[in-house]
């Protein structure tokens, strides 16, 4: 477990926000079908940190998404925002949803990760940046 700083985030559309304080928490990567599948994502990345210490500012929707766990989302925008397992203290905030982008400590389910993950190293890197876009306009 790291200390985590302050941190906060949201859905695309901005209808869900929340406030995290600073404190312990763990970053991990899940590369079970479940969490691929209800993030849209190959790498899904969580941050996970006591419920105690998120303040939200609108309301997830909420989705049982198996026996063992929820997930809450936005209604208005669909972006997946945190994974809760039943009766746990912590929610799992989706990693790409935060204004911080911590390493993992973590990673679950490796044997089903996508094996072309090792390719990345050797892909291009076309500049796609605000800054480059602003100077083609």
């Amino acid at each position: 477990m790291a200390e985590l700083p302050e941190f906060s985030g949201g859905c695309q559309c901005g209808a869900v926000r929340y406030a995290v304080s600073a404190g312990p928490g763990w970053v991990n990567v899940c590369f079970c079908d479940m969490c691929k599948r209800a993030t849209g994502g190959p790498v899904p990345s969580f941050i996970s940190v006591p419920r105690a210490r998120v303040e939200w500012h609108g309301t997830p929707a909420v989705y049982a998404s198996s026996e063992i766990a929820t997930r809450g989302f936005c209604s208005m925008c669909g972006t997946p925002l945190y994974y809760a397992g039943n009766g746990s203290s912590t929610w799992a905030i989706t990693a790409g949803t935060a204004d911080i982008s911590p390493a993992p400590d973590v990673v679950f389910y490796y044997d089903q990760h996508p094996t072309w993950l090792a390719a990345l190293d050797s892909l291009p890197r076309p500049d796609f940046s605000p800054a480059r876009r602003g100077a083609e306009d």
